[in-house]
């Protein structure tokens, strides 16, 4: 979109609606894109183990400290690539996500 960014803690109304509209039809291609294009801060239409690691570990971090038992890093990253089956094995694109049916799982 042609909308200027702004550095600001607070969401426009325009960016609040596509949020909302990407997390209510998650398996839309265009809800995938839309979070796609959120974990790809390469802007370079893939992602990579260590991408996905450095997204993983934040959430990683939170899940133990709710007292959930303790995850491996790779193991989620290795499950991820199981699921999406990625036409190459060293990254992910969102065509991968997309293909594998399981885009609002992954």
């Amino acid at each position: 979109s042609g909308r200027k960014r702004t550095r600001s803690d607070k969401m426009e109304f325009q960016c609040f609606l596509e949020f909302e509209l990407a997390m209510q039809s998650k398996k839309h291609p265009a809800s995938l894109a839309y979070f796609f294009k959120v974990f790809d801060r390469k802007n370079v239409g893939s992602l990579d183990a260590k991408d996905i690691s450095l997204f993983f570990t934040a959430v990683h971090q939170k899940w133990v400290d709710a007292g959930n038992y303790e995850l491996s890093v790779a193991d989620v990253k290795d499950e991820l690539y199981d699921m999406i089956k990625p036409t190459d094995a060293t990254k992910v694109t969102l065509k991968d996500i997309i293909n594998c049916k399981m885009g609002d799982t992954v």
